[in-house]
């Protein structure tokens, strides 16, 4: 099948490999030609765990609310593929969550639509409300629609301005029962700047997985005014984007030295919306873009290991918050 559609079994070896969007449908669609499944799409959504997307999966199923896990989806899809959009809209009683492929296509996207949607399905069903959702789709009706009325139990739209979910609004606001996210004290009653530091970088860390950590962000988090966070940062001689920039370098270089992460999820951990951001700033700590660090590693590991009798030590710095005085 791979052969057909023209996909090197090559690419399957590298987990940072991006395949082109035909490329990509065509595949797809070449498994339910081969299977006879009309509605492949919504079926390996059906069946596949939201575990699936890795440490993106993760977030998800950590998001404190169904309106978390939704913005996590709506901030991070780029990450993953290009070319689409992905918005929440609301109005009074009612949401939209709503998902479309821009610019044009070779191949027929229906199976990959119907599949998104089944995927975000899973994700409101995570409130474990029973609520009434209605789906509408961008193609035409195709044959008996009775296999999609099972899976999404709700009134089916079809060529419709866009592929999306439409719920009540109240579903936005509530917990998610695979949620472990747990309200935490950050700091104590009175905290010296040091405390501060450490509490800042504790909820930069906590917010990563959700949101890109703001000044504003954190510093309600922590129960302070802005203005309070800003200044007792000062004191310490060091101001909030210095912190962020400096957490993420450590953080990036940690996991790249593990091994056990791939670049992608790395960018996610570290609350980049796109590749590109993440590669911009790794450039700019390392001198080189992530890829080729990682590369360049491995090749120094195996030297090592080949040559066991050579006195090489691999260190990867961890930051250390010391006062400016």
């Amino acid at each position: 099948m791979l052969r057909r559609v023209g996909i090197p079994t090559q690419a399957l070896l590298d987990p940072d490999a991006w395949l082109s969007r035909d490329l990509f449908l065509a595949l797809i669609n070449a498994l339910s030609s081969a299977t006879g499944d009309v509605h492949c799409g919504v079926h390996i959504a059906e069946m596949d765990s939201i575990l699936k997307l890795g440490v993106m999966g993760e977030a998800i199923l950590d998001a404190p609310t169904l309106r978390a896990a939704i913005d996590v989806v709506c901030r991070r899809t780029a990450l993953i593929q290009t070319g689409t959009a992905i918005h929440l809209s609301e109005g009074r009683k009612r949401a939209r969550l709503g998902y479309r492929m821009l610019g044009r296509m070779r191949e027929n996207p229906r199976q990959y639509h119907e599949g998104v949607l089944m995927f975000l399905h899973k994700i409101l069903a995570l409130t474990g409300e029973h609520a009434a959702i209605d789906v509408s789709f961008e193609h035409s009706r195709f044959g008996p629609s009775s296999e999609l009325e099972r899976v999404f139990n709700g009134r089916l739209t079809f060529d419709s301005e866009d592929n999306a979910l439409i719920f009540d609004r109240d579903l936005l606001e509530l917990p998610l029962q695979s949620s472990t996210t747990a309200a935490r004290e950050l700091l104590p009653e009175r905290p010296s700047e040091e405390e501060i530091v450490r509490a800042v970088l504790t909820a930069v860390s906590d917010q990563l997985a959700h949101e890109a950590p703001t000044l504003k962000t954190t510093a309600t988090a922590l129960g302070l005014h802005i203005r309070t966070l800003e200044r007792r940062l000062a004191r310490w001689g060091v101001s909030f984007e210095s912190l962020l920039d400096e957490f993420r370098r450590n953080r990036s270089l940690q996991l790249v030295h593990q091994g056990t992460h791939t670049l992608t999820d790395i960018a996610f951990l570290l609350g980049y919306s796109d590749s590109a951001h993440f590669t911009r700033a790794f450039r700019r700590w390392t001198g080189r873009p992530p890829r080729d660090y990682a590369r360049g590693l491995r090749v120094s590991l195996e030297f090592n290991r080949s040559n066991p009798d050579l006195d090489i030590v691999y260190t990867c710095p961890v930051f250390t918050a010391s006062a400016a005085k």
